[in-house]
């Protein structure tokens, strides 16, 4: 069983800024799924939980060390 619980939800703009891109940048990821779906806010904005976020991390990390092998 996963312990891993949802502390807090990433913004389009938190993304933005985590990975030192644009805005319009993580929209172009989110319209080319190089980013996990994003949940919808009641508001209408897209938000992503950081359980995603850092799965979606750690398994780009690990694909990149498979292709480095």
């Amino acid at each position: 069983m996963d312990d891993t619980k949802i502390e807090f939800y990433f913004s389009q703009g938190d993304l933005a800024e985590r990975y030192h891109v644009d805005e319009r940048t993580i929209q172009r990821w989110r319209e080319s799924r190089k980013l996990p779906p994003a949940t919808t806010l009641p508001s209408g904005r897209p938000a992503w939980a950081n359980t995603v976020i850092e799965a979606h991390e750690r398994a780009l990390v690990g694909a990149a060390n498979t292709d480095a092998a």
